[in-house]
């Protein structure tokens, strides 16, 4: 015999179907701790027929199987298949190979296979009998095994030295036979008690047996008088049969012409009731189609009113685009003024200019008349004059750059001004809009945590509400299992008192005195012994093993009663029986020092009972030289020691007997005289705990379902709280889309002003750097001509007066050509403003053409969607005429029912009438 493999699915921790094979040699299995090497054992040991849920470690045996984690499914049972090589046939089955399966569901229900045949746990265990593979085999060790097999007693250990010795399987089979013929002799004493009952009864019988003979001679002669009786009541029936037979056919000729008028009338009726179905088939299509016609029109308005709501977001749109050009019209308005302010400085400083040139022309004519009435030293004059006129031709140059560069420095200004105004402005609006974008956030995380709280809150109500249902199924199963169980009990308490009540397992001589004692025939009767004492559960066996037959023996009150019911035994024949009278009985208690202290010992029998006071020398009499010990070796220890002057019995019924002579082995199953009284107690007092909690079971199962429909309660109105707050999500999210879209429109408005004021400034730092250049140069140039001037000074003193005063004419006319070019490029300036001022105006243009188009898009929009709702509204009207032609047509399509239905009343009444007479004068005949 060899172990081939062990196949195991769903299992503890085996959840997938996983094959071990054992080849020949040594198999070992390693890992940490906790990986589940234990529990191919708990298989082994599982597949052979384990039942204690301890040694499979679980709490029960719904445990093995597997049941699930976060990422797998829980199993819905577990299967271990352990194969064995059986070519020795060493187990006795005729197969080389043997397939043990057991499988257990979750329901409760399990399977025991051999090869795939099913069996039973019996079987299994049979068949590994002598072969050291059972369930308590000594070929499975596991944690803690050895410890216990060294600790054992020495009756455990003697199992698994037969069990090693092979004869475990003649053991079982002799305890087996032992049980059944317990059984048999059980059956046959219950046998002896009714043949017994049955044996009175037999007289009784008798006499009944020879009145139910009269009975039928009786019987026999009343038959053959009715026979006659009947015989004359036919022929005088006969007589009256034959007149009303003609009285038949003469009703029976007029019941048939009854008939055919009335066949005639049914047909004419059948007639009008299909015409009748056919109107109330049409009316129900009729009333369908109008009820589908209205349908349609409600779905025609609901879609009319979408549009409409369409309608109003597009109109809302149109008043946004509105507002936007409306801002821009406004712009548009201040770059229309600016500009002409700007053509208004130019046309004043083109006058300007004209007005300087003029005056340096004439300046300039004044100077060359000067200079022609000077002499010849004037060369050099000139010269200087020129080498001046140059530096202040340049240095003309640079004031006029200056002068430029500081015009359009204040232009830059202004300009970013305006900007940092219209930034302003924008800023504000775009933290407007950044604050709603913000409050729409939160209000949108809000909502969004709402529903993800609601969600969860619904996830928990549902999961509360299965927990409520699994715990309201488990009260009910619980509440029927405490039912079951109370009833069960009940019905074992009503057995063991109908057992008492009829003295089951007492002799037929107690059965018969304790019976006319019941009736008050036989004074003085106080009962068997066995229901006069009372035995504490441990020392039931010891203590009926003790009495023996004394169990039954019947204590009375004197000798005078005794020999009374000796005296009525004798007259029925009833038996024998043993009688214990009350005032000859005294009884005493062993008295041995030390036995109670000896090892082993429990007590003398006689104190391990009570009873009422008046039966202590009873008790004494039978019971007190008895001692009752643990097991047989520590009673054999004690009557050695004591030299076997008493009595000494076992707990589980071995017995020392006076003398040292030993009686014992196997108990038969006893009869429970002792116990019985207290067992009904017992079990009465478990059935009431058990309605007890059946009660509370029940009250449970009812606050279990009250609360299943709370949480059901619950889980709906959270569904309906959830359900708003996503219709609110929905709302928000689209006015948050538009918060968007208005914070992007803002958001290129500043990028664009942004890009303008920062090329603003870069022209700005630009004429600045000009200016100052500019102011450098003119300080330089200023400091040159000066130094030329002294130098003309020195040449021609004498003309000094000419020169001076054309230095005044030459000043002059640097000044106005000064004025005259600084007033040029104010005019460039003022331009070149003008022209940024035109190109902004140029892309607001753009913009409000873009809006304008879009608002057209809108108008074509909304003008589509008022002709779709007309459309709409004309449809639906165009249903509700429809609807109302067919409940015109099912007015008359009843009135039409109606007048079939009439019809038939009319003419029936008379022939039906006519009919029925014909048909009570055809039946009227004595029976």
């Amino acid at each position: 015999m060899l172990l081939k493999s062990l196949e195991i699915q769903g299992f503890k921790t085996f959840p997938d179907k996983t094959t071990l094979r054992f080849d020949r040699g040594i198999t070992a299995v390693v890992g940490p701790n906790g990986s589940g090497k234990s529990n191919i054992s708990d298989a082994v040991r599982w597949v052979l027929g384990e039942q204690s849920t301890r040694t499979l470690r679980c709490t029960r045996m719904e445990d093995v199987i597997f049941n699930g984690t976060p990422a797998r499914k829980p199993q819905g049972f577990a299967e271990v298949t352990l194969t064995i090589d059986n070519a020795d046939r060493r187990l006795d089955f005729d197969s080389d190979t043997v397939a043990v399966t057991r499988r257990y569901y979750r329901s409760g229900d399990s399977e025991y296979l051999i090869n795939k045949v099913a069996v039973r746990l019996r079987d299994i265990n049979e068949l590994f009998m002598d072969t050291g593979l059972g369930r308590d085999g000594y070929s499975i060790i596991g944690q803690g095994k050895i410890d216990s097999i060294v600790g054992a007693r020495s009756e455990d250990r003697r199992e698994i030295f037969e069990e090693a010795a092979g004869i475990s399987r003649f053991r079982y089979r002799k305890e087996e036979s032992e049980r059944r013929l317990n059984q048999a002799e059980e059956n046959l004493l219950r046998l002896r008690d009714i043949l017994a009952e049955l044996e009175d009864r037999v007289g009784p019988l008798k006499e009944q047996a020879e009145k139910a003979q009269r009975y039928l001679e009786f019987a026999s002669e009343k038959r053959t008088l009715e026979i006659g009786l009947w015989l004359n009541t036919l022929e005088r029936s006969g007589h009256v049969l034959r007149e009303h037979d003609d009285r038949i056919v003469i009703a029976k000729s007029h019941y048939d012409e009854l008939e055919t008028q009335l066949a005639a009338i049914e047909q004419q009726i059948e007639e009008n009731f299909t015409q009748a179905n056919a109107c109330t088939a049409r009316v129900d299509e009729a009333r369908q189609e109008a009820a589908h016609l209205e349908e349609a029109a409600v779905a025609k308005d609901g879609e009319a009113s979408v549009l409409a709501n369409d309608i109003l977001h597009n109109r809302e749109n149109i008043a946004r685009i509105e507002r936007e050009i409306a801002q821009s019209d406004q712009s548009g308005k201040d770059m229309e003024e600016e500009i002409a302010r700007k053509n208004a400085e130019i046309a004043e400083k083109t006058a300007f200019i004209e007005a300087k040139e003029a005056e340096s022309a004439a300046c300039m004519k004044r100077l060359e008349e000067i200079r022609k009435g000077m002499g010849e030293t004037a060369a050099k004059i000139d010269d200087y004059s020129r080498q001046i006129r140059a530096l202040s031709a340049e240095s003309t140059q640079q004031k006029l750059a200056s002068m430029t560069a500081a015009s359009t420095i204040a232009e830059i200004q202004l300009r970013m001004q305006t900007v940092d105004q219209t930034l302003a402005e924008k800023h504000e609006r775009a933290e407007a809009l950044e604050q709603s974008d913000a409050d729409f956030t939160k209000m949108l995380a809000d909502s969004q945590e709402r529903i993800q709280a609601l969600s969860n809150a619904v996830k928990g109500y549902e999961l509360r509400l299965n927990s409520r249902r699994q715990r309201a199924e488990t009260a009910k199963q619980q509440s029927e299992k405490l039912n079951l169980d109370a009833n069960e009990c009940a019905r074992r308490a009503r057995l063991l008192e109908d057992l008492e009540r009829n003295l089951e397992g007492f002799s037929q001589s107690v059965k018969l005195v304790m019976k006319e004692a019941k009736h008050g025939t036989l004074p003085g009767i106080h009962g068997p012994v066995s229901r006069l004492i009372k035995v504490p559960r441990e020392y039931a066996v010891a203590i009926e093993t003790a009495l023996g037959p004394a169990m039954q023996n019947v204590v009375v009150g004197s000798e005078q009663d005794a020999k009374r019911a000796i005296g009525f035994l004798k007259q029925r024949d009833g038996g024998r029986a043993t009688f214990l009278p009350l005032s000859n009985i005294h009884g005493n208690v062993l008295n041995e020092p030390g036995v109670e202290d000896c090892p082993g010992v429990v007590g003398i029998a006689g104190k391990l009972c009570t009873c009422d006071e008046q039966y202590n020398g009873i008790l004494h009499s039978l019971l007190g030289r008895i001692v009752v010990a643990e097991d047989l070796d520590a009673a054999t220890a004690v009557a050695r020691r004591y030299r076997y002057r008493f009595r000494i019995v076992t707990l589980d019924g071995q017995v020392v007997n006076t003398g040292g002579s030993l009686t014992g082995g196997s108990l038969a199953r006893n009869s429970g005289l002792l116990s019985r009284a207290s067992d009904i107690e017992r079990i009465r007092a478990q059935a009431d705990q058990l309605r007890e909690k059946a009660e509370e079971a029940a009250a449970a199962l009812r606050s279990a379902n009250e609360e299943a429909s709370a949480a059901e309660a619950a889980l709906a109105g959270a569904r309906g709280e959830l359900a708003t707050a996503q219709e609110e999500r929905i709302r928000i999210e689209a006015e948050h889309d538009r918060a968007k879209a208005d914070r992007q429109t803002i958001a290129a408005d500043l990028a664009s002003l942004a890009q303008e004021k920062a090329v603003a400034s870069e022209r700005l730092e630009e004429q600045r750097a000009v200016q100052k250049q500019a102011e450098q140069k003119l300080e330089e140039m200023t400091i040159e001509i000066s130094v030329l001037q002294g130098k003309m000074n020195e040449v021609s003193s004498s003309r000094s007066e000419q020169n001076q005063i054309c230095d005044a004419l030459s000043v002059d006319v640097q000044e106005l050509r000064i004025e005259s070019l600084s007033a040029q490029k104010d005019i460039e300036s003022l331009r070149a403003a003008i022209a940024d001022i035109e190109r902004r105006k140029e892309d607001r243009v753009g913009h409000v053409e873009a809006l304008r188009q879009e608002m057209q898009r809108v108008y074509a929009s909304i003008a589509s969607l008022q002709e779709r709702i007309e459309d709409l509204k004309q449809e639906a009207a165009s249903l509700r005429e429809q609807a109302k032609a067919s409940i015109a047509r099912i007015e008359e399509l009843n009135a039409q029912r109606m007048a079939f239905e009439k019809r038939p009343r009319s003419c029936a009444p008379k022939s039906v009438n006519s009919l029925a007479r014909g048909r009570m004068l055809a039946m009227n005949w004595p029976v």
